[in-house]
């Protein structure tokens, strides 16, 4: 499917896709893309130093 004009970034032309990870939408003029799945990445994932000992983590102000 086609959405024209409807790009966010550009005002260029949609088109919807799926693959095996999920629907998606792209941009045909300027590449913008749009998923529908959520990142598998996990929000949290502890750092861990070269020796296998876990870091500690330093918020700046």
């Amino acid at each position: 499917m086609f959405l024209l004009k409807a790009c966010p970034r550009c005002v260029g032309d949609l088109r919807e896709d799926s693959d095996k990870y999920g629907r998606f939408i792209l941009c045909l003029q300027c590449g913008y893309h749009k998923s529908d799945s959520k990142d598998t990445v996990p929000e949290f994932m502890p750092l861990v130093s070269r020796r296998g000992r876990p870091r500690k983590i330093v918020v700046s102000e």
